[in-house]
This record gives C-alpha cells, sequence and structure tokens, in this order.
C-alpha cells in the first residue's frame, strides 16, 4: 500500500510536470506553430505533432529505466522482494505499458491541446498566454505530492530514530549475544574463557534475549485454571546485573523453584506494583514447572521491539552455563567485539562461535521501516529534481507574463522588495494549501502505520506543521532567488521588449 502511494505520486508528478513545463514553453513555440499553421497543418495535426513528441521522450525514459533496471538490479530486488524476472513477466508486463500510455495520455493530451489553439495571427506579434489557471493547478498537484512522500519520508525517519533510541529498560549498546556451536568445547569451558577475555565486563547465561522474543507458559490459579499466558526464560543469578536491567525488589533466583518476574506480570496476577516478594511467607506463582517461588521483580522491560504492548515474563532460575551467553563489554564497543571476535576465532575456529549485538538485533526488526526510509529518499530526491524544473519554468512564465506590469509598478514607485513580495505572495495563494493538503494526506495515511507502534515520537503533530513550515519557505526562497532579476532591471527595458 505504502510502494503503491509513493508510485502514484511519482507518476502524476513526472506526468504533470511534463505537461507544466510543456505549457511553459507556449509562449516560445508560439511563433513556430504558427508558421505551421500558415503551410497548411491544421489543429489535428499540430497536436499530433506534440503526441509524437510525447511518444519519443516516453520511449526514451522506458530505454533508460530498462538500462537503469539492469545496472541495479540485484538492490531493486532486495527493496522489492521479487526478481527482475519475475517483475517483468507476461502476468506483470502491461502495468509498464499502462504506465507508458498514461503517460502519453497526461503529457501530451492538456499541452497538446492548447498548442492546437494557438492561432496563425501568432507569427506577427508577440504571444503571452493569459489564462495560467492550468498551468497553476498542474503545479498546485506537484506541490500536494511532494509535501506529501517529503512529510511521509521525515514522520518516519523521526519515528525510527525514535524506536532505536527509547528505553528498553536494559542497556543493549554494550551487549553481545555469543553463542558455542561447536561441540568439542562444552558450555562451562567457553563460559569460563569468554568470563576471562580483557574486553568482558560481565557474562550471564540465557536461552534467549529481549531483542529475540520469548517462548511462552500459561499462569494457573490454584485450582488449575489459566489465567494469564507468560513470556518464559531461564537466566542466571546475575542476568539482571549484566543485561543492565532494574531489579525494583527481592533478589534474583539462586537455587530451582525461583524465578523472578517484571511489572506486568504482577499486573496480569491482579497483584499490585509495589507487591514484596518477601512480605509474610513470600510470593508464588503456578508455571508449568509447578509452584515457584517469585524472589524479585524487574523492571518492565522491551521484549521484541517496541510492536505490542508490553507482555508479561517471568524468568526461572538456571544453574550451569547455558548457551547462548549475554555477554557486557568494555568500552569502546567496537574495538572489545574486535577483540572478542579474534580470542573465539582462535579458541573455538571460526565455525564454531556466533557472536552479535544485541543493539543490532533490534535495528534489524525494523528492517522494513529502514527499507522505506531509504525508498522513499530516492523518491524525494527525483521528485525534487522534477517538481523543480517544472516550479522553475512555471515561475519563469510568470515573471515573463507579468513583466509589463511589474515595469509599470516600478515607474509608480515600487520598489524591488515591493515586486518581490508581489509575485511570493501570489506564489504562496498556490503553495500554502498545496502544501497543507499533501501534510495532512501524509498525516492521516500515516495514523494507521503508527497504531502498530507500541511507543510514538512525541509532538509528531507538531513535526508535521514544521514540515510544511519548511516546505513553504524553501518554495518562497526559490521564488525570491528567482525573481531578483526582473525586480532590479530597468522598467524601460521590459517595456521595450513588450
Amino acid at each position: 500500500m505504502i510502494l503503491g502511494a509513493l508510485a502514484l505520486a511519482l507518476f502524476l508528478i513526472t506526468a504533470l510536470n511534463y505537461a507544466l513545463m510543456s505549457i511553459s514553453t507556449l509562449s516560445k513555440r508560439a511563433k513556430a506553430i504558427g508558421v505551421h499553421k500558415c503551410c497548411g497543418a491544421d489543429s489535428n495535426k499540430i497536436f499530433g505533432m506534440f503526441v509524437l513528441e510525447t511518444v519519443t521522450i516516453t520511449l526514451i525514459a522506458l530505454l533508460l529505466m530498462g538500462i537503469m533496471w539492469w545496472l541495479f538490479n540485484d538492490t531493486i530486488s532486495e527493496l522489492t522482494g521479487n526478481p527482475l524476472t519475475e517483475m517483468l513477466n507476461a502476468d506483470r508486463a502491461w502495468v509498464i505499458v499502462a504506465v507508458a500510455l498514461m503517460m502519453v495520455a497526461v503529457g501530451a493530451v492538456i499541452p497538446g491541446r492548447l498548442f492546437a489553439r494557438v492561432p496563425v495571427s501568432q507569427v506577427f506579434r508577440r504571444f503571452s498566454e493569459r489564462n495560467n489557471g492550468w498551468k497553476r493547478v498542474l503545479l498546485f498537484i506537484e506541490l500536494v505530492g511532494v509535501s506529501f512522500v517529503f512529510a511521509w519520508l521525515c514522520a518516519t525517519s523521526l519515528q525510527y530514530r525514535h524506536l532505536r533510541t527509547a528505553d528498553k529498560g536494559y542497556d543493549s549498546d554494550l551487549l553481545v549475544q555469543v553463542e558455542n556451536m561447536t561441540m568439542d568445547i562444552s558450555p562451562e569451558a567457553a563460559y569460563n574463557f569468554i568470563r576471562s577475555h580483557q574486553a568482558v565486563e560481565g557474562i550471564a547465561s540465557s536461552y534467549s534475549c529481549p531483542a529475540f522474543g520469548y517462548s511462552g507458559e500459561y499462569i494457573r490459579d490454584d485450582n488449575g485454571n489459566i489465567i494469564f499466558s507468560s513470556r518464559t526464560d531461564d537466566c542466571s543469578p546475575n542476568y539482571v546485573e549484566v543485561m543492565g536491567m532494574t531489579l525494583l525488589a527481592g533478589r534474583a533466583p539462586q537455587q530451582e523453584g525461583e524465578a523472578i518476574v517484571n511489572q506486568e506480570f504482577l499486573r496480569k496476577s491482579g497483584l499490585p506494583e509495589n507487591t514484596s516478594p518477601t512480605a509474610g511467607e513470600g510470593l508464588f506463582t503456578n508455571a508449568e514447572r509447578g509452584r515457584v517461588r517469585i524472589t524479585g521483580i524487574a523492571k518492565d522491560f522491551n521484549i521484541g521491539g517496541f510492536y505490542d504492548e508490553q507482555e508479561p515474563i517471568i524468568m526461572h532460575y538456571i544453574g550451569n552455563p547455558a548457551s547462548p551467553f549475554t555477554v557486557r563489554l568494555k568500552q569502546p564497543v567496537n574495538e572489545s567485539i574486535k577483540l572478542l571476535n579474534e580470542s573465539l576465532s582462535d579458541y573455538m575456529g571460526n565455525d564454531g562461535f556466533w557472536i552479535y549485538q544485541v543493539s543490532e538485533l533490534g535495528a534489524n526488526g525494523y528492517s522494513s521501516i529502514k527499507s522505506t526510509i531509504f525508498i522513499f529518499s530516492l523518491a524525494i530526491i527525483i521528485i525534487v529534481i522534477i517538481t523543480s524544473m517544472g516550479m522553475i519554468g512555471f515561475i519563469n512564465d510568470e515573471i515573463q507574463r507579468k513583466s509589463k506590469e511589474i515595469a509599470i509598478r516600478k515607474i509608480n514607485g515600487a520598489t524591488a522588495r515591493e515586486v518581490v513580495e508581489l509575485l511570493c505572495s501570489n506564489m504562496l495563494k498556490t503553495a500554502v494549501p498545496a502544501v497543507a493538503i499533501g501534510t495532512l494526506a501524509a498525516w492521516f495515511f500515516q495514523r494507521a502505520w503508527f497504531s502498530q507502534y507500541s511507543t510514538v515520537v512525541s509532538g509528531i503533530g507538531l513535526w508535521y506543521v514544521a514540515i510544511a513550515l519548511l516546505l513553504i519557505i524553501v518554495v518562497i526562497a526559490v521564488v525570491a532567488l528567482m525573481t531578483q532579476r526582473i525586480a532590479k532591471e530597468n522598467p524601460v527595458t521590459s517595456l521595450r521588449n513588450e
């Protein structure tokens, strides 16, 4: 759906920009059209000429597309999840043909009809298109598309950064997971080797990792009825400390039949969050392993990414070292990873272990967002280039159309600044509603996308407003820069050119 909306925006912006640029050249090509009509060409002939011109340009564009598709085959296949041969098979080839035909229809029909109506008399006098409504509508649609894609890109980038930096409840930046893949070295030997390494600050055992997610088990009442389903894991007594988690009350499990739980586990059990595991006769729960004593309460930490609401978890005691190991490294982390990796290669062999950063495991869960950002970044670069050409053509045409009015205003005492303000205010009438509609559309469609996450970047609504203001400022800056020459030009020169 996201890529479909982006493709539609790109198509409309490209097609309408081509039409806008063609219409903007009307004043320059009017005399040539008049000459053709003097030589016997009728309106249909003129219209056919511009259709043929558009078809030729479209065919050249398709050829360049094929070359780029071939050059970036691997990247495109990775982003779309489909190989090139599958995208070009008979079942999908009609899409390319349909897009090309629609491009010709939109890019040729609108300017072609305008060019065909140019009278023969334009051979003998300067032509100036008085009705610029078509151009303004086309520019309006382009700016809507630009603001939609740009707002989507910025909001997605902000959310991705927020997900990467949000508090997970544990210190993932200093952690790596090391898995013993060889049968020649026992878990105890591997554990002791890693623990004694100079780059290691601490090591603990568990069967899984918060970034991976956990399996589950049912928690029951005293009658054996299921109360809720909880995530579950086994961990060594120092696991909470090594992970950088917060133990709110009690202690880590020290023997079989003991476990620690998080705050959500207490809430699901119907117990207050400030329940003390050491009060009275102690706190017990009925897990699938039987009756378990809860010795500690850990602060809630993120499990499996910020896609779902906080889940309950119970972590049972594990006595003997078990792979994979959770290893806390010393600073600098990258250097410590390099040293540990080299030592493990010598000790276990290159294929005897597996090491990966916990922070990268979490980032991999948002790889689809990263791909979306990459695609939208490429799209916005293309869109900005296309729209800039269209907007520059529109502004130049407006300057030429208003040259006599500007000259008369300057003769009557208008300053260069007032001339620039006149043209900028004229552009604002198109830019402000277009940017507002595009930004609001991005916000509307992204609400469903944001709803899949349990945490969203704060003040996202204000960010949309800031993005819209930034786009308007950029548009006005472009107009102001392009109108400096006409604003400072001698008005006599403008009137003489008329």
